[in-house]
């Protein structure tokens, strides 16, 4: 399911998803972030889509400690499984590039994807106050993550 990332697949980032996100489901809302269509990327970050999709980003890999920070975003929810798209993530984080530890951020209303996340191991760690403004309103951002051998 999953492939590196081409220019012909830029079309994936067009949808209005939540940066920074472990895992941001498009719900056809108006709370997304308006017209996010940030696709800068730097040399420590990994970038794979499923075409016309979704999204992974493995941000800021280091090699050196072996962590990223997670980010998912899933354009079209109903043509795709999310459960299997997190489990194939984590194959490539976990066995390909060899990391310990990944991490990301959610949104604390976000109860469809912190239960998505639970079941395949993630653990909320804690959380950041006042991190995010949303729907006119400050709010916490939960920090949540899974090491690879809490997995599977």
């Amino acid at each position: 399911m999953l492939m590196g990332y081409r220019k012909n697949h830029s079309s994936v980032f067009n949808w209005n998803w939540v940066p920074e996100e472990i895992l941001s489901i498009n719900k056809n809302n108006t709370l997304y972030y308006p017209d996010n269509k940030s696709t800068e990327f730097n040399s420590r970050d990994t970038v794979l889509v499923v075409p016309e999709k979704a999204f992974v980003v493995l941000r800021e890999v280091d090699y050196i400690n072996r962590n990223a920070k997670l980010q998912i975003s899933v354009k079209k929810p109903k043509d795709i499984d999310i459960n299997k798209l997190i489990q194939e993530t984590l194959v490539f984080a976990f066995y390909k590039i060899k990391l310990n530890r990944i991490y990301g951020y959610l949104i604390p209303n976000s109860k469809e994807e912190k239960e998505m996340l639970e079941r395949v191991g993630f653990q909320m760690e804690g959380f950041i106050p006042n991190e995010i403004y949303w729907d006119k309103n400050t709010l916490n951002r939960e920090v949540w993550s899974i090491l690879s051998d809490e997995w599977r």
